[in-house]
């Protein structure tokens, strides 16, 4: 509730797109949504996932069919 209510999607966007630690990410959208005015609880959860790792879960489930 509290990060919609401060950020618009472009900023998360922006946020989310630069190459820095997940963590910094995290920090970041939570700082803007404060600066935003947001006076409701502000959580951030924030996980990655590789195209490469994806693929090769994908590999090793066709060979385990």
């Amino acid at each position: 509730d509290g990060l919609w209510e401060g950020v618009s999607n472009d900023q998360i966007a922006q946020i989310l797109a630069q190459e820095i630690p997940l963590e910094v990410k995290a920090d970041l959208l939570v700082d803007a949504a404060k600066f935003g005015g947001s006076e409701d609880n502000i959580s951030v959860c924030l996980c990655q996932i590789s195209a490469e790792r994806v693929m090769a879960q994908k590999k090793t489930r066709y060979i385990l069919d």
